[in-house]
């Protein structure tokens, strides 16, 4: 996978982007889970994507996170979003 689903994070997200205050763009989090395992981080805050390596992943289904905030703001997001993924 070569960047976490950008067009449902530019979906899911939009309304971050329309209400973050002037000079502060919406910042993104990544998550992933597979099967009824713990959610492990991807990448904290940063841009709206992510080349994430998934090469050594194990086959299977992953059900994977995305968490969308203004940048500066003090809660932990203003949007999520969730997307079903099989690796091969």
């Amino acid at each position: 996978m070569s960047s976490l689903r950008q067009g449902l994070v530019r979906e899911r997200h939009r309304n971050v982007e329309r209400a973050a205050p002037q000079g502060h763009p919406p910042e993104y989090a990544f998550y992933y889970r597979a099967g009824n395992s713990a959610t492990v981080l991807i990448r904290d805050w940063g841009s709206s994507t992510y080349d994430w390596p998934t090469a050594a992943m194990p086959a299977g289904a992953y059900s994977i996170y995305s968490f969308a905030r203004a940048q500066g703001n003090t809660d932990y997001y203003d949007s999520e979003g969730v997307t079903s993924y099989v690796f091969q």
